[in-house]
């Protein structure tokens, strides 16, 4: 999709997608891109991309995760933080109401701000939001991130101080139903918009797993959720957990991203400097290798796609932004 033009060879480390594939936004992060990182957005299926936030407060950010609603319009961007000497001296959360045309930094001068960001997830709507930070807390907001607040801080469910760090968060369409991934832990989800969360994995195969994303259907029933090592699949909310690829040849695979369609019928997971993308047509049963090809030099960062499955969207962080 940007093999030439002013948005190839980028330092890509997100991409979002609205229901249609249609409309598109793909985030730079700034320890990759050196120079510092921009948001740049597609309303042609990714034929053509403009930079959104050049020469604007929002440029030059280590752009982390992105999100959009189901139309393209609403958009949610996390800044890490990430400085070009390796240092994580924290961002904040950017919002845009208008398709990327314009950003506001949502959590400057709050209790939200300076966060090292990690994940981000959205709603259907833009209203419901969740974001994960790496070695912190997960928060959420119910007003398109005019406003945020620290669901898990002084509960088992913080990172705060521990072990492991969140790696991965996903959203069903109403926003209601959650779930989060922790690297060397587990697997967490919530029923109420993020209030309360459920260490659903603890004391079974799925625990202490090295994680490192999560995608849900539209119901939030049916989730996937990739590791360093396999890839596993969940088809009660989150309640039981099946690994769908161990002793196949798709287990061993560094597994870095993972999407779904709306029905969670039609899966996609990219392997981390390989070039590997696996597809999924039965969610997740079955996993086939669509082989390096023209992509063997990809150091796949993030995928996404569209409600129907009929496009997946791919970025590396070292070169450009791909789809089916």
């Amino acid at each position: 999709m940007t093999p030439f033009g002013a948005a190839s060879g980028l330092g890509w480390s997100g991409v979002a997608s609205d229901t249609t594939g249609q409309y598109l936004v793909a985030v730079e992060n700034e320890y990759q891109a050196v120079f510092g990182g921009d948001i740049w957005t597609s309303s042609n299926y990714g034929t053509t991309w403009t930079n959104a936030t050049k020469g604007s407060a929002a440029s030059g950010h280590s752009w982390q995760a992105v999100a959009s609603d189901s139309t393209g319009n609403y958009l949610v961007a996390a800044d890490d933080g990430e400085q070009a000497n390796g240092l994580d001296n924290g961002g904040d959360i950017w919002t845009s109401s208008n398709a990327g045309v314009s950003w506001t930094d949502q959590t400057k001068s709050t209790s939200a701000a300076t966060k090292v960001w990690w994940a981000l997830a959205s709603d259907s709507t833009g209203t419901y939001l969740v974001a994960a930070e790496l070695h912190g807390d997960i928060w959420t907001s119910s007003n398109a991130g005019v406003t945020w607040t620290n669901q898990t801080t002084g509960t088992p469910a913080s990172a705060t101080g521990r072990a492991f760090s969140w790696n991965g968060v996903a959203s069903d369409s109403s926003g209601k139903n959650l779930v989060a991934v922790a690297e060397s832990g587990d697997i967490w989800t919530s029923t109420n918009y993020g209030v309360a969360w459920t260490n659903e994995t603890t004391g079974t195969p799925a625990s202490g797993v090295s994680w490192t994303a999560v995608a849900s259907d539209s119901t939030g029933q049916k989730l996937v959720a990739v590791s360093e090592q396999d890839i596993w699949t969940s088809t009660n909310g989150g309640a039981m957990w099946s690994n769908q690829t161990t002793n196949t040849s798709a287990s061993g695979h560094f597994f870095y991203s993972v999407a779904s369609d709306s029905t969670g019928t039609n899966l996609v997971a990219i392997v981390v400097n390989s070039g590997h993308i696996w597809v999924s047509s039965d969610s997740g049963v079955q996993w086939t290798d669509t082989g390096l090809g023209g992509h063997a030099n990809q150091n796949w960062q993030w995928v996404t796609s569209n409600a129907s499955g009929s496009q997946q969207v791919a970025v590396a962080s070292n070169g450009d932004i791909w789809a089916n």
